[in-house]
């Protein structure tokens, strides 16, 4: 008995002792974030977030993960977001927070921060009674990508900042009341929290938090956008801008010229708690890489997610394929798993995770995986081994173009070099279960693209030119959003958006050498969906069973804000995002919209701001 007391004090002191040398060690940032000195040898991919409280005290990293916890609720008591209170009868308490856990990431995949958040749990609230409105908007990453692109333009300064402990800021209108989280000691018996301020959690914490950002800015001169509520402007001196973009608590900025956006980040940062990985060469926003080129271009990547994709999956040292989509597999529903052994044996394939990842590349950066990450996704619900098979032949594809990421501000061979063109395309009844169609649209902006789709219609189309009339529609509804966003946002004018078209698009019209006209371009391979979009008499016998708001675009071309132009079909662009293209066709096309990974800009930075703007 001896004995064991003896080891049991001898373990606890080897612990306390351990704990004192990994706390000598920490790098502890404000608030709820720790970085730990020495983890340069761990990919952040390497430690797993604890799922539960009890897990996160046990493991290698555990005294990290219990001073967090302890840091984040020492964030909260110094952010003023709770008081103790005794319960009294007939309070409504919404139950105890929970505890998240997060391995930070930085832009190579290394471990930037453990982290810990205390999280209400929101789903417990009653509307009309804990709260009554929960809406708010984040902008779309278009928006992001059409800023830079601009930005590359103009040859302004690009930066990213994030707003620490952003929930935590705002308000609460009323007081709600909840259990102390796991870690809290109660300072006296039957003690709860009053929430004063916002808690992760919470339903109305990202509308407050909306509010009160939205407040902070236009106090500090900004306008906010008409098309993307999440995007704010401000001019000075008639010629410096300012532009921002906000996801929830991060910001991308542009501003054109360093000394003013230098000040604006100071008085900012006099309002909130900032922090920033930016560097003068390049800055992170929702986890894509922005970088300026050495000629004076913009390049967006997601080296670092990507790599961490193929990791997760163990494709790393796959052999790179050389397209998205093997040639010749047809995928359907006849190869889903139709017994209960068959569903079992797939049940522990992670289809659903990679196509989760898959989805995001797509969205980011990565349009060339569109129609392969569309096909494989209708099968989520039930995949088989050759929908799972298709998954790791992507994930090829992507072990070899990894380094693949968006140019924007360098003109490319083939590509109008404009603020806003299009190109629109369809595949005719390719699904052979429902022979539904598939449209696809790339919309470009200073040589690189700012949208794109690739999707599956809910209506068969009769004839090529209805699935083609149909993705017109289509890429005619994101235009005038993104004219709008170009026009009242951007404050660019009608004859400076697009290229001349004057029938079919001639030499010049690439090179800028007629004057635009007002009309933004979309170039189509299929003459009798023009023919339909631009006519004004009564409609055809081949077209009268098409839905009427399907027409709305020809109210737009007679309006002048598209005109459909026709375009070769091994020109158009979008034809990568209706069906899988051969080698040949995709090495043509790709290098139109994705270029390989540049180092930045070296150079000093004011000898650098002369080059941009010379460019431009």
């Amino acid at each position: 008995e001896l004995n064991a007391h003896c080891e049991s004090v001898a373990q606890e002191a080897e612990r306390l002792f351990e704990n004192a040398f990994f706390i000598s060690q920490l790098s502890q940032a404000e608030g709820q974030a720790h970085v730990l000195e020495g983890t340069e040898k761990y990919m952040a991919r390497d430690v797993a977030a604890p799922k539960t409280y009890e897990q996160a005290l046990k493991g290698r990293f555990a005294h990290l993960w219990r001073d967090s916890i302890q840091a984040e609720l020492e964030n909260l008591r110094q952010h003023k977001v709770y008081t103790w209170v005794r319960k009294t009868p007939g309070m409504r308490v919404i139950g105890r927070p929970a505890t998240a856990f997060k391995v930070k990431v930085d832009e190579n995949g290394k471990i930037s921060q453990f982290k810990t958040r205390i999280c209400a749990r929101g789903y417990l609230q009653r509307k009309g009674v804990d709260f009554y409105s929960s809406f708010a908007p984040v902008s779309v990453i278009t928006t992001f990508r059409a800023l830079i692109a601009s930005a590359s333009k103009k040859g302004m300064w690009i930066d990213s900042i994030d707003i620490r402990s952003a929930f935590l800021l705002a308000p609460l209108k009323a007081p709600l009341y909840c259990e102390p989280p796991r870690g809290a000691e109660p300072p006296f018996p039957d003690a709860c929290w009053r929430l004063d301020r916002c808690l992760y959690g919470l339903k109305q914490s990202a509308m407050r938090w909306f509010t009160m950002l939205t407040d902070t800015l236009v106090k500090l001169g900004f306008r906010q956008g008409v098309a993307d509520p999440c995007y704010f402007s401000r001019k000075a001196d008639g010629e410096i801008e300012l532009r921002l973009c906000v996801h929830v608590d991060d910001m991308v900025l542009v501003c054109n010229d360093r000394d003013y956006l230098a000040a604006f980040r100071e008085r900012l940062a006099e309002e909130f708690t900032l922090t920033s990985s930016s560097t003068d060469r390049s800055c992170q926003y929702l986890g894509m890489s922005v970088s300026r080129l050495r000629d004076g271009a913009v390049m967006l990547n997601m080296l670092g997610f990507t790599a961490d994709l193929l990791h997760r999956y163990k494709m790393q040292d796959a052999k790179p394929v050389s397209t998205p989509m093997q040639p010749g597999v047809n995928f359907s529903k006849e190869q889903c798993p139709k017994t209960d052994a068959e569903r079992l044996e797939m049940s522990s394939t992670p289809y659903l995770q990679a196509i989760g990842s898959l989805l995001w590349l797509v969205q980011t950066c990565r349009p060339d995986i569109a129609i392969a990450v569309n096909v494989l996704s209708r099968f989520a619900s039930n995949p088989g081994k050759q929908h799972w098979a298709g998954v790791k032949w992507l994930l090829r594809y992507l072990a070899g173009t990894a380094n693949l990421g968006i140019v924007y501000g360098r003109k490319v061979d083939g590509v109008p070099h404009a603020p806003l063109t299009a190109s629109c395309d369809a595949s005719w009844a390719d699904c052979k279960e429902t022979r539904a169609s598939t449209s696809g649209h790339i919309i470009m902006s200073c040589g690189g693209p700012i949208s794109w789709s690739s999707r599956k219609m809910k209506v068969q189309a009769l004839s090529s030119m209805e699935a083609e009339f149909h993705s017109l529609c289509l890429c005619t509804r994101e235009l005038v959003h993104l004219r709008t966003l170009f026009l009242r946002d951007f404050g660019y004018s009608a004859s400076d958006l697009t290229i001349p078209a004057y029938g079919k698009l001639a030499i010049g019209a690439y090179t800028g050498d007629y004057p635009p006209p007002e009309p933004i371009t979309i170039m189509e391979d299929n003459t009798a969906a023009i023919a339909l979009a631009k006519s004004k008499g009564a409609r055809h016998s081949r077209a009268k069973h098409i839905e009427l708001k399907w027409f709305w675009v020809r109210t737009m071309v007679q309006a002048g804000i598209v005109l459909p132009v026709y375009c070769p079909t091994k020109e158009n662009l979008s034809d990568l995002m209706t069906k899988p293209v051969t080698k040949a066709v995709l090495e043509y096309l790709r290098p139109r919209i994705l270029w390989p990974y540049e180092e930045p800009e070296s150079q000093d930075k004011d000898e650098a701001t002369t080059h941009r703007r010379a460019s431009s």
